[in-house]
């Protein structure tokens, strides 16, 4: 199993999985908001990755699914290691 790196929350060394999964999830839903903040008066944090890197990125293309397909997969990823085994 791969041990979980240690990092900084609130000030304290943590290694455990919830607090590090819990501090990368607040970090990446906070990070635009503290780009804005210092981004005021020169644009939005889109506007910022824009000028940062220039270029064609392609659009996400946003694929309806179900709970059924996700069960259909699993169930299909099961037979598949069964038939490797």
């Amino acid at each position: 199993m791969e041990q979980v790196p240690t990092i900084l929350v609130n000030e304290e060394k943590s290694k455990d999985p919830t607090n590090v999964a819990k501090a990368f999830n607040n970090f990446f839903i906070t990070i635009t908001e503290k780009v804005n903040n210092q981004q005021t008066g020169k644009g939005n944090s889109t506007s910022v990755l824009k000028v940062s890197f220039p270029g064609n990125f392609s659009s996400l293309k946003i694929i309806p699914f179900t709970e059924a397909d996700i069960k259909s997969i699993m169930h299909f990823l099961k037979k598949i290691q069964v038939m490797m085994k």
